[in-house]
C-alpha cells in the first residue's frame, strides 16, 4: 500500500532513509529496504516498508515513495508524521494536499512550517518540480 510520495530538496543516501524511516516507524532498520525500481525489486517477506527512491528534476530533486507492507503502520499517521522525517532528513518536502488541483502542494519544513504552495504549471510539463514564486503572497499557512 502505497502510505506517501515525497518530493525531497537534497539529495539523501540510502542509509539515511533507512535510518530515518526506522526511527520514523519505530522498527528496525533490516525491516525496511529502500530500492531504485519497486517493481522489478525482490520481494522480500521480512520487509514492512519499502521506499522507492528516484531522482527527478527542479528545486526538488529527489522522490521518495513509501510504501508499507504492513497495513498497521498505517494507524494514525499524518502530516506531523511527514514533519518529523524531514527533521530526520534535514530537508523541506512537497507531499500532496490531496486537493483536486494537481500543482497545489503542502511544503513541509522540518522546523514544522507548513504552506499550501504551487507548482509552477510550464516547468511540471517538463517534469521539473519549481514553486510558482509569482503566487507567493497567496501561500497559505497551515494549522496543525
Amino acid at each position: 500500500m502505497l502510505w506517501q510520495e515525497i518530493l525531497i530538496d537534497r539529495p539523501l543516501t540510502s542509509e539515511a532513509i533507512t535510518l530515518a524511516l526506522s526511527e520514523l516507524f519505530n522498527l528496525p532498520a533490516n525491516v525496511i529496504a529502500v530500492v531504485e525500481d519497486i517493481t522489478t525489486s525482490e520481494r522480500d517477506e521480512h520487509k514492512q516498508v519499502s521506499c522507492e527512491k528516484q531522482l527527478i528534476k527542479g528545486e526538488f530533486i529527489e522522490k521518495i515513495s513509501i510504501y508499507l507492507l504492513n497495513a498497521n503502520l498505517a494507524d494514525n499517521m499524518d502530516l506531523k508524521d511527514i514533519e518529523k522525517l524531514c527533521r530526520l532528513l534535514h530537508c523541506k518536502c512537497l507531499v500532496s494536499d490531496n486537493s483536486l488541483n494537481p500543482f497545489a502542494m503542502i511544503l513541509v519544513e522540518e522546523s514544522g512550517k507548513n504552506q499550501i504552495i504551487f507548482l509552477d504549471v510550464e516547468r511540471l510539463e517538463n517534469e521539473e518540480y519549481i514553486i510558482d514564486r509569482s503566487l507567493e503572497s497567496k501561500k497559505l499557512t497551515l494549522a496543525i
